[in-house]
Order: C-alpha cells, then structure tokens, then sequence
C-alpha cells in the first residue's frame, strides 16, 4: 500500500525528452536574417544557423521541420510587417483622411517600402525575390492581403460617394496588378534608377481618374 507521500508525488512532465524548454524561434529568425546578409541567403546552412546560436541542428529542426519551412517564416516575418502598416493606412480615420487621400499614401508607402528594401536590406530582398519568383504561398497570401487593405479603402469611399464601383474586392485585385512596377521586388530592382515616386504618383492619379464618380 502507497503512503500518502506516494500519492500526493506530482505527475512526470509530459515535455519530450530533449524539446528545449525556451521557444527560440525568434532567435533562429534573427540568426538566419544576419547569416542571410553575411554569407548570401542560398549559402546559409541550418548547421550555420545552429552554430551562431550555440546549438545543435536538431534543435532547430525542432522548431522548424525544414529549410523552407524556416525560410518561410523569416520572409513572412517581414511581410507581415508591411502588411500591419497597409492596414493600419487603409484603417486611419481622422477627419482629413478621405478615401483618395488614404489611397495615395497606401500606394506610396508600400512603393518606398520595397525600394527601401531593394537598397538598404539586400538580405531580406535576395530572399524576397526568390520567394516572389517560386511563389511561395506566403506571397500570394500577402498579395491578397495588400488587395483586401485597397478594397477596405474603396468600400470607403462606395459608402461617402466619392468612388463609383461595383466590384471593389476585383478591383481592388486589379490596381494591385497594375502597380506591381513599383510594388514587387524584382520589378523595383529592374526599374530602381527610374523616377519610381513619380511613377506611383501618375499610376495613382491614372486609377483615381478611373474610379471617381462623376456628378452630371
């Protein structure tokens, strides 16, 4: 017969033996980031990563099941910090911001965004273009996303009678179509000596004049 000692012992942890205690995720991202810059992003090895941070492959593989996986996530990191700053555009909501104006802005914003990252963050733009040129799933969710952020600005603008559209989430598909010179990396590395602030400019005033409702 068990003392009561016995019975009042606590249950084992039910942790995986060898799983580490502490989510390193955020470190591992960070690491990939810096070897990604120093070493290119197709040259950075998991066994590199593993050794900036002291630790060993398997580790890694414990929080990320495979390179791309890991790849996946530090991109996603990034564009999930353009998309809060489209929403939070496409969301302000104070007295001067009107439909048009917001629209200008949340075009410019994301145009300056990626040349930024053309020209100062080489390392976050040689992984960008791989994963816009193999279209990882993350990009076509974050191309969708940026449509939803321009359609909430076109439903703004339905609903105060300043635009005159019927379909504002293809449309909303489409203007991010046609601003893809100045929105998609790669485009933005080809085009990167031309007046690209001028360009995004003209394309907003072209689709502006196009979605304007006119009063006869």
């Amino acid at each position: 017969m068990k003392s009561s000692l016995e019975k009042e012992k606590p249950a084992a942890s039910a942790r995986p033996r060898g799983r580490p205690t502490v989510d390193r995720r955020g470190e591992i991202l960070d690491a990939a980031e810096e070897l990604f810059g120093t070493i290119g992003f197709e040259k950075t090895t998991v066994s590199d990563i593993a050794k900036r941070l002291g630790m060993t492959q398997p580790n890694v593989y414990r929080t990320f099941k495979n390179r791309r996986e890991l790849d996946e996530a530090v991109v996603e990191r990034h564009l999930d910090g353009v998309s809060d700053m489209a929403w939070m555009i496409a969301k302000r909501d104070r007295a001067e911001d009107m439909p048009e104006r917001l629209f200008r802005e949340f075009n410019l914003a994301i145009m300056r965004n990626t040349v930024a990252m053309v020209v100062d963050n080489f390392k976050m733009f040689e992984i960008c273009k791989v994963a816009s040129r193999d279209r990882w799933p993350i990009v076509d969710a974050f191309v969708a996303d940026l449509g939803a952020a321009v359609a909430h600005i076109l439903d703004r603008g339905v609903a105060d009678g300043s635009f005159a559209i019927e379909d504002t989430a293809a449309t909303a598909e489409t203007i991010v179509e046609a601003m893809l010179k100045v929105f998609h990396p790669h485009l933005v590395e080809i085009f990167r000596d031309d007046d690209l602030e001028a360009s995004t400019r003209r394309l907003n005033e072209l689709i502006l004049e196009g979605i304007r409702r006119v009063n006869i």
